[in-house]
């Protein structure tokens, strides 16, 4: 009754009336349901909404559409070089009717703060939006003094208002596999199993701390789109092999070595992720836990302390790799605003911002403007709507990077942020 009651509320107030959406449907959704792994038309229109992770993208974007249209949500159509890709409005009103895509998908986002010198860059994961700052500083969200603070949607959204900062997010569905890898990622970050240095304006994090990758750095940007990881994943090999270690990555194959792992990543995913006593650094370095490491660990560790901190990198390289790997799957670059909604692995696109909007995203006019980044109303248009040619002109900061990979950006962040 609730997703009902908010369809027709959204309808009468925006003018988008049944004909309109049927015409939509038929345009735009229905061509979804032919290929493989997709439901049929009826159970799309009467069943759950539902999120496609595997197929052809293209498809999964619109199957994703129906189920937005189904649900009641504002929503409009982009026209990027990837196709038709569907943009949805997300706030406190609207997120009852989401879950069932948030549960299922990551986005990496960008916050207009039009009231300072710089946009902030944020990860989601499925109902957890992720970003770094000051470490020790961020106050909600933050456990273990790692400068990651976590903000579940559920909580997070009720307190935004007309003057919160908009929120851009480019979303992909991921497959229970790919959400457990980011989810597995994340976790061992918060808990501080290994640590980057935040860099801001010059200003480094305390590299004495333990599994600290003080040969690398990273922003808020670097940690969302994951443009750093490469660089990490290359230090903490460094790290394991100065125990003697002749390869990291065929050690990480030993079978001891992956029953350890399995060990940890399973008291990883199952701890408290809101508990610091139970989401910390020693949560898979326990003595009964380093038993299993015994037959394979290095000689000069066997009865060292310096055991934790070597399990700690193998936990390290085992979540960076399949976290890189996922990013790489998935094809995120390094560019620092929203132009990876031209990605063809793109799903669609989440507009955080008020209900105030919902005549904008009826008409397909919706725009914003950040510091460094902005939306224009380019290529859009109402579902049900004809398309018309894409204007693919420049609308963007040439100095920002476009391509996947962490030094290709790194001279811009330079030069706002004062180096590393």
């Amino acid at each position: 009754m609730k997703v009902r009651a908010a369809a027709r509320v959204y309808h009468f107030v925006t003018g988008l009336g049944a004909l309109n959406v049927l015409f939509g449907l038929v345009l735009f959704v229905a061509p979804a349901f032919a290929g493989d792994g997709i439901v049929d038309c009826e159970a799309q229109l009467l069943g759950a909404p539902h999120l496609v992770a595997d197929g052809d993208p293209a498809e999964a974007r619109r199957a994703a559409l129906g189920s937005f249209i189904q649900a009641g949500v504002p929503v409009f159509l982009k026209t990027t070089r990837a196709g038709d890709v569907p943009v949805v409005l997300v706030n406190h009103e609207t997120a009852p009717q989401l879950w069932w895509f948030f549960e299922s998908s990551l986005g990496t986002q960008v916050q207009f703060q039009v009231t300072h010198t710089n946009d902030h860059g944020l990860v989601r994961v499925a109902d957890q939006i992720i970003d770094v700052d000051t470490p020790g500083s961020r106050g909600f969200g933050e456990v273990n003094a790692t400068g990651i603070a976590w903000k579940p949607l559920k909580t997070y959204l009720p307190r935004r208002h007309a003057n919160s900062y908009p929120i851009v997010e480019v979303a992909y569905a991921l497959t229970p596999a790919e959400k457990r890898a980011a989810q597995y990622y994340q976790r061992v970050r918060r808990a501080a199993i290994v640590r980057v240095p935040f860099t801001f304006g010059g200003n480094r994090s305390d590299l004495k701390l333990p599994n600290m990758l003080d040969k690398t750095s990273e922003h808020c940007f670097v940690f969302c789109k994951a443009s750093g990881l490469r660089q990490q994943i290359a230090q903490i090999k460094a790290e394991i092999e100065a125990y003697g270690i002749a390869d990291a990555e065929q050690f990480l194959e030993l079978p001891e070595v992956q029953k350890y792992l399995a060990n940890a990543q399973s008291k990883i995913m199952a701890a408290d992720a809101t508990n610091p006593a139970d989401l910390m650094p020693t949560v898979a370095t326990r003595s009964k836990d380093l038993k299993i490491l015994k037959p394979v660990l290095p000689a000069a560790l066997r009865k060292s302390a310096g055991r934790n901190v070597f399990a700690n990198w193998l936990i390290g390289l085992d979540a960076t790799s399949r976290y890189y790997r996922l990013m790489q799957t998935l094809a995120v670059s390094g560019d620092s605003g929203a132009a990876d909604m031209n990605n063809p692995r793109v799903t669609a696109i989440l507009i955080y911002d008020t209900i105030d909007y919902a005549q904008a995203f009826a008409n397909g006019t919706y725009s914003k403007k950040g510091s460094a980044h902005s939306w224009d109303r380019r290529n859009q248009r109402p579902v049900g709507a004809p398309a018309a040619a894409l204007d693919d002109a420049p609308a963007r900061e040439p100095w920002l990077d476009e391509e996947p990979g962490f030094e290709k950006a790194n001279g811009f962040w330079k030069r706002v942020f004062g180096g590393w």
